[in-house]
């Protein structure tokens, strides 16, 4: 079964807000691991 555009959608927001939520941490660290924030940039 497929599932309906809103679902999708929901899940795509979950993914979006824990990448801003990894960015954010990443920016707050005082030393900034480059290989880290490159993997999250893709």
């Amino acid at each position: 079964m497929e599932k309906n555009p809103i679902d999708i959608l929901k899940e795509e927001h979950e993914i979006i807000e824990r990448e801003l939520l990894e960015m954010e941490t990443i920016s707050k660290l005082e030393e900034i691991n480059y290989p880290n924030l490159v993997h999250i940039d893709k």
